[in-house]
């Protein structure tokens, strides 16, 4: 039990490094944008959703830590 919480513990440490990441890359978009480079936004905002993406799975790894299946159908 305690692996499974320290091993949470660093997934949601990582997920939250995740999310700083788009949030920086979403400041620097938004400036990119006002400066009128229009195409380096969009590739900015690409990255985003691969950044967002990678949550994703670090969610779901939460998620199946947090909840592991019975095997009994439940």
């Amino acid at each position: 039990m305690g692996s499974e919480k320290a091993a949470l513990k660093a997934l949601i440490g990582k997920l939250r490094l995740r999310l700083k990441q788009a949030d920086r890359i979403a400041a620097a978009a938004r400036a990119s944008e006002k400066g009128g480079q229009q195409e380096l936004a969009v590739r900015q905002l690409e990255d985003i959703e691969e950044v967002l993406r990678d949550a994703g799975h670090l969610v779901a790894a939460a998620l199946v830590l947090r909840y592991p299946e019975t095997g009994d159908g439940d």
